[in-house]
C-alpha cells in the first residue's frame, strides 16, 4: 500500500508538471497567433508572446496596447481575470470543501449503517 501511494504521488506530480508545461506552450503559441493577427489588422503596438507564460499579464498588456490605439480591447483582459479568480477560488475553496463534505457524508453513513 505504501509503495502504491508513493508511486501515485510521484505520478501526480509528473502529471501536474506535464499539464503545466503543455498549457504554457499552448498559451505562448496562441499568443504568437494573436500577435500575427493583430499585425494583419494593422496594430502597431503589440505585446511579446513570451508574456503568455502568465496569461493574465499578457492579456492586460495586450488590452492596454489595443486600448491606446483604438480605445477598445480591455474586455478580454477583464473577462480573463474573472475566470482566473473563479478557477483559483474553486481550487482553493470549493474543491477542498466538497472533499471534506464527502468525507463527512461517508463517515455518517458508516456510523448509521453499522
Amino acid at each position: 500500500m505504501v509503495v502504491l501511494s508513493a508511486v501515485g504521488g510521484e505520478l501526480a506530480i509528473l502529471a501536474v508538471v506535464a499539464v503545466t508545461v503543455g498549457a504554457t506552450v499552448l498559451a505562448v503559441e496562441f499568443a504568437r497567433g494573436d500577435q500575427t493577427r493583430l499585425a494583419e489588422l494593422g496594430h502597431a503596438a503589440r505585446t511579446q508572446p513570451y508574456l503568455a507564460v502568465l496569461p493574465v499579464v499578457y492579456l492586460f498588456v495586450r488590452g492596454h496596447h489595443a486600448y491606446t490605439e483604438t480605445f477598445e480591447g480591455m474586455r478580454v483582459a477583464w473577462a480573463s481575470l474573472v475566470v482566473v479568480i473563479g478557477v483559483c477560488y474553486a481550487a482553493a475553496v470549493v474543491i477542498p470543501a466538497m472533499s471534506t463534505i464527502g468525507e463527512l457524508l461517508r463517515q455518517s453513513t458508516e456510523y448509521y449503517s453499522g
